[in-house]
């Protein structure tokens, strides 16, 4: 409960230094069915955590195309890391579904449509790479943070999980 708890709550500060691509990473571990079928340790964390992580799983779920993961991501300001997974997906799409040239008048000419796309698709990505995080590393905490969950093998997460 403790370490589920830690997790739900690096993933909220994650997202309020606008590291959606840490939080998003932390929330998809923490939904591993692994981790989702402990219910009784789900069903025991704090009513903070509780809504700390519903909070989480309305910015990041990636429902109806990520809609609410791309509201959250206009919104933000300087310095964000953005969720790459859906930016990736979109620029698989604009490359794949749309010609690079088109015939006009029995000519072939340059499909700029799908040059604009491009460009604003990666475009919103950049926006939140204009400025840096003011964070100076501290390496206690670091030791703490890597030294402090154990590491474990898929068998044992899933006999931990049917507990």
């Amino acid at each position: 409960m403790a370490l589920l708890e830690k997790f739900i709550k690096i993933a909220s500060l994650s997202m309020y230094l606008n590291n959606i691509y840490a939080a998003k990473a932390i929330y998809t571990g923490i939904s591993h069915p692994a981790i989702s079928r402990m219910t009784r340790t789900f069903g025991s964390i704090s009513r903070d955590s509780k809504l700390k992580f519903n909070k989480l799983h309305a910015i990041v779920s990636m429902d109806n195309n990520g809609v609410s993961y791309r509201t959250h991501f206009k919104n933000t300001s300087s310095p964000c890391v953005p969720y790459l997974g859906l930016h990736t997906k979109d620029l698989v799409f604009i490359l794949d579904g749309n010609p690079n040239f088109l015939q006009r008048d029995g000519d072939q000419i340059v499909n700029f449509q799908k040059l604009y796309m491009i460009w604003e698709t990666v475009s919103d990505v950049m926006h939140g790479l204009h400025s840096t995080y003011k964070i100076r590393p501290h390496p206690q905490m670091r030791k703490w943070f890597l030294l402090s969950a154990p590491v474990l093998h898929e068998s044992q997460i899933f006999l931990w999980s049917k507990r």
